[in-house]
């Protein structure tokens, strides 16, 4: 039997990865830093839009946001402007 791989994606919103790279030098963040000796890392990417809702589809589907068609977590397009989280249901 083949063994599984497995792959985790640690995302660090907002975190400066020259902060990252030092606080991992000065031990500050040891499971952090054991990840990244044990593993694979670097920067990621996945979408020209800097916010978080279509650079985290577009990384995951490998499909730019105009394909997916999501650009938020949230739409207030009712005529209420009433705040509705969206779902898979809404692509």
């Amino acid at each position: 039997m083949k063994a599984r791989q497995r792959l985790i994606i640690v995302i660090t919103e907002g975190a400066a990865p020259d902060l990252l790279d030092r606080w991992c030098a000065e031990g500050r963040l040891p499971g952090f830093a054991q990840r990244r000796r044990l593993g694979t890392w670097g920067p990621l990417d996945a979408e020209a839009v800097p916010y978080e809702p279509p650079g985290l589809l577009s990384l995951l589907t490998g499909r730019p946001a105009a394909d997916h068609g999501f650009y938020s977590y949230w739409s207030c397009h009712d005529p209420q402007y009433r705040p509705q989280v969206l779902t898979s249901a809404d692509r």
